[in-house]
């Protein structure tokens, strides 16, 4: 697999190819570091680095046959600064911070747990209360997709570094769209889950109990991973069995629709998306491709009046089932919401209004 391909494939993906033997946990670590370095001193999304420690547990995890099952073993991730970090300051975007944490907070140590290496902490805005990423002390953080634009806030360091492939998955903490407003600035999947399935500890809770802890991945299936990974209380089905129902695989009756590509600078542009591995796609793919005005002509009806035919209907008339003799039988009812045919949109007409037309009349 290309590099570049490998950087983007996305959390699950990559814990797959670690799991199969494709690629060695080191050299996920080392093009996540690669990656960094060329990239982040335009980004500003990680406030530090751990690229010692990160390339030492690659290869402790090499070396160690017995934890083959975990679900992340060898994967990088990063860790939003506001969340502790064994022999790491938590700076919460200032300046003034304290010593170094001591031990891991809890879900960096399930992360652990589950294999995954921390390659470093992301940037925030100050005291995590911006729906940007700056900071006098840190910097500004860019979005990947346009260097002039915010990434958002306030878990903006996160989702940058994912949005630009240099880790598959970060952390994000999440108040008031803390994760959500990144994940929308950035195009990923960003998750805000209920208070008290991710644990806070050592803090009983944070913000007064408004804000959680939640996923910034590329992919539902990566966030579903993630979850399934960092969650305190876990339900009866996980998380990765709800992103796979039976209506989403390959031959059932609703396949998903297929996503749409997007650009982005050359530099941080995603790989060229794969063929959709449905024939089901197949359909729906010719059904988004063919033009507006020819799917509008050849699939939805025109209203009738009686002994003529209008080609360009106002969708004001009752419809065929209710309408009596003489009066417009359009089936207007039938159209989809917010569709009109091409006329321009009429106000709600009132129930008693709809008078009888003669055949050379149009429908109004």
């Amino acid at each position: 697999m290309e590099p570049t391909d490998l950087a983007f494939a996305g959390l699950v993906r990559q814990a797959g190819l670690v799991r199969d033997g494709s690629v060695s946990p080191r050299e996920l670590v080392e093009l996540s570091l690669e990656r960094i370095a060329r990239l982040d001193p335009e980004l500003n999304a990680f406030r530090v680095v751990l690229a010692e420690q990160a390339r030492a547990e690659a290869a402790a995890a090499e070396r160690d046959d017995g934890v083959a099952d975990q679900p992340l073993r060898g994967v990088p991730v990063a860790v939003k600064d506001d969340l502790d970090v064994a022999g790491e300051v938590t700076a919460f975007g200032t300046g003034a911070y304290g010593p170094p944490a001591r031990e891991d907070s809890e879900v960096v140590r399930r992360l652990r747990a589950a294999g995954a290496i921390v390659i470093g902490k992301t940037n925030v805005p100050e005291l995590t209360q911006w729906p940007f990423t700056e900071s006098i002390t840190w910097g500004r953080t860019r979005n990947p997709w346009d260097l002039e634009r915010t990434p958002g806030g306030s878990s903006g360091g996160s989702a940058a570094a994912v949005a630009a492939g240099l880790v598959p998955a970060a952390l994000g903490t999440d108040g008031l769209g803390s994760v959500r407003i990144p994940a929308a600035c950035c195009g990923l999947v960003g998750v805000k889950p209920q208070r008290g399935r991710v644990s806070y500890a050592p803090l009983a809770e944070h913000w007064h109990g408004l804000s959680v802890i939640g996923p910034l991945v590329r992919r539902a299936a990566d966030a579903a991973l993630l979850l399934d990974v960092m969650a305190a209380e876990r339900p009866a089905r996980g998380f990765v069995e709800a992103a796979h129902p039976p209506s989403a695989r390959c031959g059932s009756r609703s396949p998903p629709r297929p996503r749409c590509p997007v650009r982005s600078l050359a530099r941080f542009a995603p790989p060229s998306r794969r063929p959709p591995p449905c024939s089901a796609h197949s359909a729906i793919a010719s059904r988004s491709a063919t033009p507006p005005t020819e799917r509008r002509s050849s699939t939805r009806p025109r209203a009738t009046c009686a002994g003529s035919t209008t080609t360009r209907p106002r969708c004001r008339g009752p419809t065929a089932s209710s309408a009596a003799p003489g009066r417009c039988r359009g089936p207007a009812a039938s159209f989809p919401r917010g569709s009109w045919a091409g006329c321009a949109r009429p106000s709600r007409p009132s129930p008693r209004s709809s008078a009888p037309c003669s055949a050379s009349s149009t429908c109004s």
